[in-house]
């Protein structure tokens, strides 16, 4: 039987992990198909001692180039989906939590008066699309990757909300290789997709209710969207064994013997209010509102600056950094998740990903000590997103809206982490499809299936 080519994109650091260091990747390598890495990773020396084996070839990924980027980002304007009451509804959601604390960009938009000259019809059609886009992305780094593999199927993360799968998805299209998108978040289709999607074959989703979303928000064909888990978490449920609590909590700092309150900080683009959330706790704990014997831990997220705070708020706090050599690795966070009382966070996979290790979760839904005047202006209006609703519905995370909630939670949650199981448990199964057979797994036949359907 002729080796089949798999060509896996791999643009950022996290997919390593979510994409190549799963059940997926290990059966298809296992069934002696020629794997093809290509990612701005392919030369690291601990990615290539990792990776590098006989069947296994890494590759640079091209860097697009500015047309590139501007026929994307023009065709994500032209095509902006605007019939489902829905979906405006999340993009407005996701502008007004995104942008409001973002400087405003002051540069001439083009790109509206060149669209109004463009007939409708030839606006939104997905093929004169298909095609401009692939003329602006023809780059020989892209054309030589493709004629030298000739790959049977593409494997990667987004359907182009990554913006670098994007040109793999256009030579695919015009190659007429089968693709697959394995690794969209929770979110995927509320907040990543407001435009018409490009050509890709097949979707791996994490549940039934996310092949609803995208069937009636950015009109997918059903046959096309594949409930089967999600893949990033299949280290959870499938592969996960606790480090000892006395040894982890000691590296980092903590004592063993006191509960932990982890806080999860987005960056103040996003949420500015995490000095007051985190005055609220060390005070609280402080003053024994919550139990003395209780220690808050920070994981500040990427691109998230410890320094822009005034020393004497992180005095006496144990904290780390998200991207550090250790704490960016998948069996600390979830060590650190299995590991602490209660998790807090905004609307974050943060507090979600905790349930998956059976830890209580908390959503921030207040601004600190702020007082804004209306729903829209205040961090509570994210969780009107249709998918925060349905989550909070079970009961899985709550939602404080207040300092004295906050506390209360805390101290509800630090008093037994067996509060709160089943309703945990109810979450995970809805919005996780998870069972015995790991994501990896049904990925993998959705990938062999693509394969032999194309032969034919």
């Amino acid at each position: 039987m002729k080796q089949k080519t798999i060509m896996f994109v791999v643009a950022t650091s996290t997919r390593i992990g979510f994409v190549l260091k799963t059940d997926l990747f290990r059966k298809l390598e296992s069934e002696g198909n020629k794997m093809v890495i290509v990612s701005p990773f392919w030369n690291d020396k601990n990615f290539k001692d990792e990776f590098s084996r006989n069947n296994i070839f890494l590759e640079p990924l091209p860097i697009r180039s500015r047309l590139a980027k501007a026929a994307s980002t023009t065709r994500n304007v032209a095509t902006q989906i605007t019939d489902s009451e829905k979906l405006n509804r999340c993009k407005k959601i996701q502008q007004q939590i995104t942008r409001r604390y973002r400087p405003q960009n002051k540069k001439i938009n083009w790109r509206g008066p060149l669209l109004k000259v463009i007939p409708k019809k030839i606006k939104t059609s997905d093929t004169f699309w298909n095609h401009v886009e692939y003329f602006a992305h023809k780059q020989k780094g892209y054309t030589n990757l493709f004629k030298k593999y000739k790959p049977d199927v593409l494997v990667l993360a987004s359907g182009g909300a990554e913006g670098e799968d994007i040109p793999f998805l256009l030579y695919s299209w015009k190659r007429k290789i089968p693709s697959i998108a394995i690794d969209g978040n929770i979110d995927v289709f509320e907040f990543r997709y407001f435009s018409k999607t490009r050509p890709i074959t097949e979707w791996a989703l994490f549940s039934e209710a996310q092949k609803e979303e995208g069937a009636s928000m950015q009109k997918i064909p059903k046959e096309n969207l594949k409930a089967t888990g999600p893949l990033r978490y299949d280290y959870y449920f499938h592969e996960f064994k606790p480090e000892n609590r006395e040894k982890f909590l000691s590296r980092l700092g903590l004592d063993p013997n006191k509960k932990v309150i982890t806080l999860g900080a987005k960056v103040p683009v996003l949420f500015p209010h995490n000095d007051d959330i985190i005055k609220i706790i060390k005070d609280a704990i402080n003053d024994k509102k919550i139990d003395p014997e209780s220690q808050l831990y920070i994981r500040f997220d990427p691109n998230h600056d410890p320094k822009i705070y005034d020393k004497n708020l992180l005095s006496g706090l144990k904290w780390e950094l998200a991207t550090s050599k250790e704490a960016s690795t998948r069996e600390h966070l979830a060590n650190l998740l299995y590991h602490s009382d209660i998790v807090i966070s905004i609307s974050s996979t943060f507090s979600c990903e905790a349930c998956l290790v059976d830890t209580p979760a908390a959503w921030i839904g207040f601004e600190g000590f702020a007082s804004p005047k209306t729903l829209e202006e205040s961090y509570r209006y994210a969780y009107e997103l249709d998918l925060f609703k349905r989550i909070l519905k079970t009961g899985g995370i709550s939602l404080v809206e207040s300092p004295k909630e906050l506390i209360n939670t805390i101290n509800k949650y630090i008093k037994s982490k067996k509060e709160g199981r089943e309703e945990r448990k109810k979450f995970v199964l809805q919005e996780y499809y998870n069972d015995e057979t790991s994501a990896g797994v049904k990925i993998a036949k959705l990938v062999n299936d693509l394969i032999n359907r194309n032969e034919k």
